[in-house]
């Protein structure tokens, strides 16, 4: 395994966005790139773990499984952290990770993970960030009801655009897409058109441009009542 590459520090809302360069080098300093296949699990629902883990270049969906099947709660995209809460109370994990593309994650473990956060009071805060903003990503969902693939689609999109990276990081097919954010293609293409009707995105050749990003922000906050 290799050591994990350190980028600068950007404006981004994900967790590795959100540190300092110093946090970053002993996080980075203390873990190991780990490189996934496309439909790896990364947590397995009712397992404990020993690490923690910040995607790279890999996008995940987050699912609670029940005996009638998947319950899609939320993806994750580079930059984000995932089996963080198992740190915090030794549990086992509440919901399954699973890729949806192949890339790398860097595995940090809990030891570790714990050590870097003891010595800089700030990535605590971070992590409590995270933690609420999921927390009200939760109780969005939970009030948007059958809107969910409108404001899924949107709230992906609008992270995507306020991400760090130079060029978007959604993955380039409309399968992968809908696999992420836990819906079906037609699903899918009926909320593209919904945003490209409205004039807030275009798409073409693989690629979704943000023509709107007030409109797309409101979206992905408050939901589609329409």
């Amino acid at each position: 395994m290799r050591r994990a590459p350190l980028p600068e520090r950007g404006q981004g809302d994900d967790f590795w966005s959100q540190l300092r360069a110093e946090w970053r080098n002993a996080l980075a300093g203390t873990g190991r790139i780990r490189a996934c296949r496309a439909g790896a699990e990364l947590c397995v629902q009712d397992r404990r773990s020993d690490a923690v883990l910040i995607l790279r270049s890999v996008h995940a969906r987050v699912v609670h499984r029940t005996g009638e099947g998947e319950v899609w709660l939320a993806h994750r995209g580079p930059g984000d952290i995932v089996g963080e809460m198992s740190l915090v109370d030794g549990g086992p994990h509440s919901a399954t990770v699973v890729t949806v593309d192949a890339g790398n994650v860097l595995a940090i473990s809990h030891e570790a993970f714990d050590r870097v956060v003891r010595r800089y009071d700030g990535l605590s805060r971070v992590l409590l960030r995270v933690a609420v903003q999921r927390l009200r990503d939760a109780d969005l969902q939970r009030g948007i009801g059958e809107e969910a693939p409108l404001t899924r689609l949107a709230r992906l999109l609008d992270q995507d655009r306020r991400s760090d990276a130079a060029e978007p990081s959604l993955p380039r097919l409309q399968r992968e897409i809908a696999d992420l954010l836990g819906m079906s293609r037609a699903s899918l293409v009926r909320a593209l058109h919904s945003l490209r009707r409205d004039g807030i995105i275009k798409t073409g050749r693989g690629r979704i441009t943000v023509l709107d990003p007030a409109a797309l922000g409101l979206l992905a906050s408050k939901g589609d009542r329409r």
